[in-house]
């Protein structure tokens, strides 16, 4: 029986689209999997609350340098703390 290949080019917005729930929520499931996504995220848009902390933390980017050592140090047991709810 001889071989044949096919390609076919699915935009991925109209597969999502044909989804139904249960393939949308598996499709989460795989994303959460593969590190694409963590669990309990959303794709929606963010709060005001969000978008207030998102600022926050851009300006301490920004401006590490003129943390105390104190400062960092809270950051960095904050940081160790919530990725240890993620896990």
């Amino acid at each position: 029986m001889p071989d044949f290949e096919t390609w076919v080019d699915v935009d991925v917005d109209d597969f999502y689209h044909e989804c139904n729930d249960r393939e949308k929520r598996e499709l989460a499931e795989m994303l959460i999997e593969d590190g694409f996504a963590l669990p309990g995220s959303s794709p929606k848009e963010p709060s005001d609350s969000e978008e207030e902390l998102n600022h926050h933390l851009a300006k301490i980017s920004e401006f590490r340098l003129l943390l105390t050592g104190e400062e960092e140090e809270t950051l960095k047991k904050i940081a160790n703390r919530v990725c240890l709810y993620s896990l």
